[in-house]
Formats: structure tokens, C-alpha cells, sequence
């Protein structure tokens, strides 16, 4: 072999490698991974001989304290399957400041994500990434004494955020057990696609005072306010609406929206998210999906892969609801 062969093999093997590199880094860019959990607001785990109305500060922190095995188990997964976004709801903080060295002000009653109480400070003193952006927002006081949230965590940078009740104007309020709160992000991808991503925990179909049918059309108007025509809309989190139910078909019949789980999970529409004696399902034997992550059926993404996550089988159980954990492909 000459010196000019020697120099065109060369040449090539350097050109394979850049494009094979190349081709492995679009691949890369070309998909998003998305998780959503419903953390249970604390309520994994009771203080005995009290009822959560007559919890103190001090047995918020040993309820905190005694978490610590859930939220690692939680942050595991988070490290095994490292989504790029997270999508959680019942994120549980305690009413006041849990620190004794920080005067408590007014701002404590309306504050959410400053104090250590709160599940998703937890879990990012656990977490082994430290890529991750987030933004919170609370919606009521479960049993009086928590404050309850909805949070999104992104390893993209967060180009928006905000947050709305879908509630009725009358029934917004942090009072409200039912009132419901969602927050949304926008975030551009390292392939710069803009994506809206919204964490939603919405009520039950047959709700007197906050029915679905009236939340979820509230959510599509605001869905309409933001979307643009080269942005994606995503929809995760728990519905409470059992799979093949009217709110589904709301969802996804009424408004185009695709069930990524049931896309690679042929038969799995009836594969259950949540606990048979979960709140708002107790004896309840229709309760069985309603957790889900929701693309719109003219999206650029197709679903690579969806399955249930924080399970008996997949990593443990922390909540009464199960994890969805989807990876999404945007296409050509």
C-alpha cells in the first residue's frame, strides 16, 4: 500500500467514525423521556394515635424523616431510568416553616418549594444528576395540615413557566380540597424542538362541586392560549379518570390526544396505575388506569416505549399510584 492509498483509508475511517458519531448523537437528540408519579402527599406512611388534621411541626418532621426510605427508593429509579422530564403531583409540604431558625412570615402561607419539607427538595438532595430544573406550585391543604402540589422537572432549560387553576373561578382556592392547580413549563430540546409540558391533577367525572368534564375544558382553553404550530403539547400526570371512561374519551376522543402507554402496550388498557384503596377510589372497582402521559395525535413524536415504574417489579412501591415512564421518538 502506497502512501496516497494509506492517506484515502485513513481519510475514510476518519469520515465513517465523525458520521457514525454523529449519527449516534442525533439519535440521541431525537428522543425525550418522560416520568410522571403521583407522590401520595406523605400519606405512605401515619403517625400512630393521631389524625392527619392534628399533626404538629414536629411530627411533619419525623413523618419527613421516616420517608427517607421511599424517597430513595423514588430517587433510584430516577437515576436508573434518567428521564428528561419528571411530572409529579401530590408533591407534599408542610402548612409552615419547618426550619427554627427562619422567622415565619405571611409569604410561609403562600410560599411553596423553599422549605425542606417539601417532597421535591427530598428528592433532589438524592438524586445523583444535577441537571435538573424545576418549577412547583401548590393547589390546596390536603387533611388541613399539607400543602399539595404539582411540579416539573426538566434536564432542558426552562424557557416558561406557570401555573393555573382549572378549577371554577369560585372553588380556586388553596381552602378547596378539590380545588386543582397545574403547572407548566416550555422547554427547547438539544435538538430544538419547543415543547409545552403541563404536570395535571385533575378530579373525578362525577364530582358535584368540580367535575372533570369542567376542568379539563378549562386546561384545553389554556392548551389553546399557549400552543403555537411548531411546539409540542404534553399531558402527563393523574386524571382520575379510569381508562376507557367518559373522561378519557374526553381526552382522547373529544380532543385528538394519544394514550402513549397504550401505544406500545397493545393490551393494556386496563392495566392498573393506582392502588384499589386509593383516595377518591375506595371500594371502587372500576379504578384502574388514570394515570397517564398524553401527546396530541398530529404530534412530530411517536412512542418508542411505555411501561408502569415504581411497581412491585420495577423498582418498588412508593405511593399508592404507579409511575409511567415513556420514551418518545421525533420523527424525520
Amino acid at each position: 500500500m502506497n502512501a496516497n492509498q494509506l492517506f484515502l483509508l485513513v481519510s475514510l475511517c476518519y469520515l465513517f467514525a465523525i458520521s457514525a458519531h454523529c449519527d449516534a448523537k442525533e439519535k440521541q437528540n431525537s428522543t425525550l423521556s418522560i416520568l410522571t408519579l403521583n407522590l401520595h402527599t406523605y400519606q405512605e406512611i401515619s403517625t400512630a394515635g393521631k389524625k392527619e388534621s392534628d399533626l404538629n411541626r414536629n411530627d411533619a418532621l419525623k413523618r419527613v424523616s421516616d420517608y427517607d426510605p421511599i424517597f430513595n427508593t423514588i430517587a433510584k429509579g430516577i437515576d436508573e431510568l434518567d428521564p428528561d422530564i419528571i411530572c409529579l403531583q401530590e408533591v407534599g409540604e408542610w402548612k409552615e416553616n419547618t426550619a427554627k431558625t427562619i422567622k415565619k412570615t405571611s409569604e410561609d402561607i403562600y410560599s411553596f418549594g423553599l422549605d425542606s419539607s417539601n417532597a421535591v427538595n427530598q428528592l433532589l438532595t438524592r438524586i445523583k444528576s444535577d441537571k435538573y430544573s424545576y418549577y412547583m406550585d401548590w393547589s390546596h391543604y390536603g387533611w388541613d395540615v399539607w400543602k399539595e402540589g404539582t411540579a416539573i422537572l426538566s434536564k432542558y432549560p426552562i424557557l416558561e413557566k406557570e401555573s393555573r387553576y382549572i378549577s371554577d373561578t369560585n372553588n380556586g382556592t388553596y381552602s378547596f380540597w378539590q380545588s386543582r392547580k397545574v403547572t407548566r413549563v416550555k422547554v427547547k430540546t438539544s435538538d430544538s424542538k419547543v415543547i409545552n409540558i403541563f404536570s395535571v391533577h385533575s378530579g373525578w367525572w362525577d364530582s358535584e362541586k368540580e367535575p372533570f368534564k369542567s376542568q379539563f375544558n378549562r386546561l384545553m382553553e389554556w392548551v389553546h392560549q399557549i400552543e403555537s404550530k411548531n411546539e409540542e403539547i404534553i399531558l402527563c400526570g393523574d386524571f382520575n379518570q379510569p381508562s376507557n371512561s367518559k373522561g378519557y374519551m374526553q381526552i382522547t376522543n373529544e380532543n385528538d390526544f394519544v394514550d402513549t402507554y397504550l401505544s406500545t402496550n397493545r393490551y393494556g388498557m386496563l392495566d392498573l396505575t393506582v392502588n384499589i384503596n386509593a383516595d377518591g377510589w375506595k371500594g371502587n372497582q372500576n379504578a384502574k388506569r388514570i394515570d397517564y402521559i398524553f401527546i396530541e395525535a398530529n404530534s412530530d413524536f411517536s412512542v418508542k416505549r411505555s411501561e408502569r415504574v415504581f411497581t412491585s417489579k420495577k423498582f418498588g412501591i412508593v405511593s399508592d399510584h404507579v409511575g409511567i415512564f415513556t420514551i418518545l421518538t421525533a420523527h424525520d
